[in-house]
């Protein structure tokens, strides 16, 4: 009877924690980088390939995910953000997995209490609050690597080892062909199995390496059909976006030295933030000296994924906060995961306070950053709802057609179409002068220029602009030229509508 009322329990704490984390993801603001994830399925779904068809400044996985969810939902934001809520509980009950894992043959009122205490810390730094759930490709490749780590720590010696290690190599493989940055993430793997006997090291890393190559093979068809988009969109375009940021001023994580002074005020910007460190390095600490070889292995696991991922993070220029999202969650796992495996050893008094003080404190920060999000209690409050009413609105005045805009989820949700050159919204248009107009036009990209002789030459219905400030000015100019009458939004978007 207490087991059952644990586990009901349980159940109540991971409903109430989908519904804050729903409420969240819902109220935050259109983030201008969703336009282009909800646009890269949207277009997908009308028979377009990304790359050959359109700039795609993403691995091409949650292009396939987003395009199959597409066709099921009208909303299509709604639908991308709900994914990514229902992916970051999925990452939370892998976290529960992996405290079972580690306390065997326990209460259940234990390992409930040391895993909802870890969800907690999990879901309360501030990395964690600002990018859960958005339509982006952060929350997918953490619960595939995850997943990973959940897999390739069940095996149970040399026999038996081929699924779970094929299965943990598939894993990421998948998780880097949502996110490219990723593929750090399986440093660690491969060197917990060079570490492997000589007689069975070969065979493990066969196993793992087939599974990875599988986990890559979405991306396949898009790579071969536009090999040199490919390479540009996901290489390339990066060092263009560089250029434009220095360009344009920015200064801020722009060195190496300015990374470092951003990553320090990251993980000592709040309590939530430096006392997961705190802990992760007391845990470790005793881990090494108490816990078997089989204990610290998924801890070293975790911190080693989390390690690859913080130096990957500090690869694209500028550095973001969204970038320790998946990092910073690893870190959390790692000291859960290595609090519950101390537990089991005579030191648990200790690691039991240091727990409880970790996760009193995370709470505290917690649920000051979600209260400052504030808290939407009507459906039509949430930002998909705003979006698609937006959307009816263009589709009003808009029956059928093209328009021209650097917003391009409204256009999609209405309906209408799009210039392929500004499928990604503004980044492929801000950083196209950086590059020769013969090269631009390999890419699929355009520029404010080629936009307005493109609208010379076949006039669109509508030009959509007050997204994004000073870059729309060329198009906005072109609209009041040519006779486009104006007509405001309810979301204060300007629509300037042909005659």
């Amino acid at each position: 009877m207490s087991d059952r009322v644990v586990w009901v329990a349980t159940a109540l704490f991971f409903c109430s924690l989908f519904a804050v984390l729903l409420q969240t993801v819902m109220h935050k603001r259109l983030n201008h980088d969703e336009n282009m994830y909800v646009a890269n399925g949207a277009l997908l779904v009308r028979g377009w390939w990304p790359y050959a068809d359109y700039p795609s400044f993403q691995m091409p996985l949650l292009s396939l995910v987003y395009g199959g969810a597409f066709l099921m939902a009208g909303d299509m934001l709604l639908a991308a953000r709900l994914i990514n809520t229902l992916v970051a509980l999925g990452c939370c009950l892998l976290v529960v997995v992996l405290v079972r894992r580690a306390l065997p043959r326990t209460p259940a009122f234990v390992w409930a209490g040391v895993a909802s205490g870890g969800v907690l810390i999990y879901v309360s730094n501030a990395p964690f609050v600002y990018t859960v759930g958005r339509a982006w490709n952060h929350d997918v490749p953490l619960l595939l690597t995850l997943g990973g780590l959940v897999v390739f720590t069940s095996r149970s010696g040399a026999r038996g080892a081929r699924v779970p290690l094929a299965s943990a190599g598939l894993l990421l493989g998948l998780a880097t062909s949502a996110r490219l940055l990723f593929v750090v993430a399986t440093v660690p793997f491969v060197v917990a199995l060079l570490s492997a006997s000589a007689a069975s090291r070969a065979r493990r890393v066969a196993w793992f390496a087939m599974g990875f190559l599988l986990g890559l093979t979405p991306s396949a068809p898009f790579a071969l059909k536009a090999p040199a988009r490919f390479w540009f969109d996901n290489v390339t375009y990066h060092g263009l976006n560089e250029q434009y940021w220095h360009a344009q001023g920015y200064e801020r994580a722009m060195t190496l030295t300015g990374k470092f002074v951003y990553t320090r005020e990251v993980l000592l910007g709040g309590a939530a933030n430096w006392t997961v460190l705190l802990g992760v390095a007391l845990v470790i600490a005793l881990v090494v000296r108490r816990c078997s070889r089989r204990g610290r292995e998924t801890v070293a696991l975790t911190l080693g994924a989390a390690a690859s991922l913080f130096v990957a993070g500090l690869v694209p220029t500028p550095t973001w906060l969204q970038y320790f999202y998946a990092p910073y969650g690893l870190l959390a796992v790692s000291f859960v995961t290595g609090t519950a495996v101390v537990l089991r050893t005579t030191m648990w008094k200790a690691a039991l306070a240091l727990f409880i003080g970790v996760t009193a404190l995370s709470v505290w920060s917690g649920a000051q950053a979600y209260a400052a999000l504030g808290h939407v209690r009507h459906l039509d409050d949430w930002t998909s709802a705003m979006v698609a009413r937006v959307s009816r609105e263009v589709r009003t005045a808009v029956p059928r057609g093209t328009v021209v805009t650097l917003a391009p989820i409204y256009a999609l949700e209405a309906g209408l179409d799009i210039y392929p050159g500004l499928a990604s919204g503004p980044f492929g248009y801000r950083v196209s002068e950086l590059i020769e107009p013969r090269q631009r036009r390999a890419q699929g990209l355009i520029s404010a220029e080629d936009t307005i002789r493109l609208m010379a030459e076949s006039p669109p219905e509508a030009i959509l602009a007050g997204a994004e400030d000073e870059m729309e000015a060329p198009l906005v100019a072109f609209a009041a030229a040519h006779g486009y009458a104006e007509q405001k939004l309810s979301n204060g978007l300007s629509l300037w509508v042909r005659p």
